[in-house]
């Protein structure tokens, strides 16, 4: 199918002279193989105007929400209208990259297309959706490793702000994660038995690693209002947490010293546990070299402080040079 042609019909959808042509149009084409894969497709073109990409995207999910799922029909009814299965795999195969990389306005209709998507195809259909996105929350390629060295604070500021207003590709990732993990139970346990498998891989790339640890963090909030993981979260730290303070990367250290942050409301049962924790991320503030690492630490400890009524006890013998620590991290 030609992209042009669809183009130049969306356009004619905001000329009131041109209108009903331009919609008549649309819906000739609506049920053609490729229609549906083709305004994704102009939908993700940022050479396009945006309004143009809108339309596009607004056409796309009424297509969706009113033509993706299989209907069941009476015996000697005409079979219904479904978006056929070689749009759907295109779809499903590219919707979260087109999430990922478009602006605000895009990326809301976006959502509302992959919510629908979910509730029809996941799993059964659509079990490669939890790996889509942990791939956008891995880190640390070429480009992370120099922007670490150069710009340590913006490096903090794209990997570990969970509430920066920038939305990267990193922040669409997890607020994709989050909105699906919310609604949808099994999307939820999918992405914690994927996380877990990389955790407990002996040789896994220490990226895919970080990656997974970012899911479990930000999910943190969901996790520790679920009985079933709750109960988990303090081995899940003992046996894959506490070990990556003594990694030679300085992100996965970071990113250790992050987790303890989202996690600082675990209610620990082991004391041991608890002062393993305080004392892992005291080392990282006062003793670490790397920057990012410690401002993620001086993060970590103080919520630890403020949410574990322990850790005031264990932290006073300390309390000169953590607070010393501090205080260079402010300035």
């Amino acid at each position: 199918m030609d992209p042009n042609t669809i183009i130049e019909a969306l356009r004619g959808t905001m000329d009131p002279a041109l209108r009903e042509a331009a919609e008549r149009q649309l819906s000739e084409a609506r049920k053609s193989l490729n229609f549906v894969s083709t305004l994704l497709q102009i939908t993700m073109w940022e050479q396009l105007d945006l309004p143009v990409r809108q339309a596009g995207v607004i056409y796309l999910k009424n297509m969706i929400t009113q033509y993706w799922p299989d209907r069941e029909t009476a015996p000697g009814d005409i079979f219904p209208y479904t978006i056929p299965e070689e749009d759907q795999h295109c779809i499903r195969e590219n919707i979260v990259e087109a999430i990922i990389h478009s602006p605000e306005l895009i990326r809301v209709q976006l959502t509302t297309c992959i919510h629908h998507i979910i509730k029809h195809d996941y799993p059964s259909r659509w079990t490669a959706i939890v790996d889509k996105i942990g791939f956008y929350l891995q880190s640390d390629n070429n480009a992370d490793e120099e922007l670490w060295q150069e710009d340590p604070y913006e490096y903090i500021r794209m990997k570990f702000d969970v509430f920066e207003d920038f939305i990267s590709p990193t922040t669409a990732a997890q607020a994709l994660l989050f909105t699906a993990c919310s609604k949808r139970k099994e999307v939820l346990q999918k992405t914690v038995g994927f996380c877990y498998q990389i955790l407990t891989e002996p040789n896994a790339d220490p990226r895919k690693k970080d990656g997974a640890l970012h899911m479990i963090g930000f999910l943190a909030e969901i996790l520790l209002k679920k009985k079933i993981y709750k109960d988990q979260m303090e081995c899940t730290l003992q046996n894959h947490v506490f070990p990556l303070f003594s990694s030679e990367l300085g992100y996965v250290r970071a990113r250790a010293c992050w987790v303890l942050h989202y996690f600082c409301e675990v209610k620990f049962k082991s004391d041991q546990n608890l002062q393993t924790a305080l004392e892992l991320t005291r080392r990282c503030l006062t003793d670490d070299r790397e920057i990012p690492v410690k401002v993620e630490a001086a993060t970590a400890l103080q919520v630890l402080i403020s949410n574990q009524e322990k850790a005031k006890k264990y932290i006073t013998p300390f309390i000169r040079p953590v607070m010393q620590a501090l205080l260079q991290q402010n300035c």
